[in-house]
């Protein structure tokens, strides 16, 4: 995966029936990313960087 700052394989740990949606509960099943890259941080719906202290 070229770029990618993080990689998830998660597995569905449990479906939940919310009207005419299923709503998936994961669980990650194995993580991965570069060492060489910030943080990925998601706030208020986007991703966002860290800023320095």
């Amino acid at each position: 995966m070229i770029g990618a700052k993080l990689r998830l394989e998660c597995r569905i740990v449990r479906e939940i029936s919310a009207g005419d949606h299923v709503i998936a509960l994961l669980g990650i099943a194995r993580l991965s990313r570069p060492s060489v890259v910030p943080p990925v941080v998601f706030h208020a719906s986007a991703f966002r960087s860290l800023a320095d202290s």
